[in-house]
């Protein structure tokens, strides 16, 4: 869910830094959380965006929220989600980067994400890992040893990050 303001603020940004790539922080709301977004942000967990993310880092870590990120169509044209069973929205980023494209944060949180239930397909991180193997193998055409040290980081990261 974005917050009020998230387009307006992040237009600016965007506007003034130098990147066709934006997105922010956000925060993170529990599954069975009842209450509103809004009221939430005051007791909220924030996930933090690093103000800068290149090709490199993002191999490692999907560093960008997809209900955060932005692209300028009139810098790169419009660059479509390729149809992939998962992960489609890092394969995406990944292709822009790849162009030399670094992606900045604002990072202030500008949106609100509601944790996945338990059972849910995107709450198991494990289950992840073939469709990262398969990106990094047949999207980005990594190596098998550049692959494989993606996919440990990859899945040190995702760990790291489900326990926020």
């Amino acid at each position: 869910m974005w917050l009020p303001t998230k387009l307006e603020k992040q237009l600016a940004f965007a506007a003034t830094a130098g990147t066709p790539l934006t997105f922010s922080s956000y925060f993170k709301m529990d599954a069975d959380h009842d209450g509103e977004a809004v009221d939430f942000v005051a007791n909220g967990r924030v996930v933090w965006a690093p103000a800068r993310v290149d090709y490199r880092a993002m191999l490692v870590h999907d560093h960008i929220g997809a209900l955060t990120a932005m692209y300028d169509r009139n810098v790169l044209g419009t660059r479509l989600m390729p149809d992939m069973p998962k992960r489609q929205d890092y394969a995406l980023w990944l292709s822009i980067m790849r162009d030399g494209v670094d992606a900045r944060a604002v990072r202030e949180p500008l949106a609100v994400y509601r944790a996945q239930r338990a059972g849910s397909l995107s709450s198991n991180k494990l289950g992840l890992v073939p469709f990262n193997w398969a990106l990094y193998r047949e999207h980005e055409h990594l190596s098998v040893p550049r692959s494989a040290r993606a996919l440990a980081g990859a899945v040190w990261h995702s760990l790291r990050k489900s326990r926020i």
